[in-house]
């Protein structure tokens, strides 16, 4: 799902993105301002039912913590990439933090809540030069506990991202003195610099 012009992931919006779009390119100077991680935001469901009874004193042990994901990088012949270009060298598939509470569902409704999974840290993206132009594909697999401890993870989730090499990269300099502003650029979207899904990053060094 992608951020609304606040940034925001409303778990009701019915905006889905069919796939993903990186900027690998770090930016300019030494700062590297555009280098940035790709997060994708999965809207997740719940069927579980409250077990809450007030009257008998009993807990709701049915909220869902999510805790973590397992990330796999595939190009998109679903061979897993290798990243050898780093010492020590980067391990995937790799395991993120991915934090969210979904609350039980009521009846036959499922509950909603939406996960931020870093699917692409920023240090993969110098690995994936060899891709610019093409897609890749992330398999993600989420985690998460009960308030009653009991271990529950997703089926396996396969989002394609397009990798781009300064796509979604402006220089600053070619900004100023020119008629074009930041919501030319992004129009009614997010304006968070993240440089990802149509989000441009503004590159002060050059």
């Amino acid at each position: 799902m992608p951020p609304d012009s606040s940034c925001l992931v409303p778990s009701d919006s019915d905006t889905v993105l069919p796939h993903g779009s990186y900027d690998i390119s770090p930016g300019g100077g030494g700062f590297k301002f555009c280098k940035r991680s790709y997060f994708a935001f999965l809207k997740v469901l719940s069927y579980l039912r409250s077990t809450v009874d007030i009257g008998l004193g009993r807990p709701e042990t049915n909220v869902l913590q999510l805790n973590s994901a397992e990330v796999r990088l595939m190009n998109l012949q679903r061979a897993q990439l290798v990243f050898e270009g780093s010492d020590p060298m980067l391990p995937n598939p790799f395991q993120v933090t991915a934090n969210s509470t979904v609350q039980p569902g009521d009846g036959e409704t499922a509950s909603e809540a939406v996960v931020p999974v870093e699917v692409i840290p920023a240090a993969y993206a110098s690995g994936l030069t060899k891709l610019v132009g093409s897609k890749v594909l992330a398999e993600i697999k989420v985690f998460g506990t009960t308030t009653g401890d009991i271990d529950i993870d997703f089926k396996p989730y396969v989002f394609p991202i397009d990798i781009c090499d300064g796509c979604l990269t402006r220089c600053e300099g070619d900004l100023a003195g020119s008629n074009v502003t930041l919501e030319d650029l992004i129009g009614d979207r997010c304006d968070d610099n993240a440089g990802a899904d149509g989000r441009v990053c503004i590159d002060p060094d050059c």
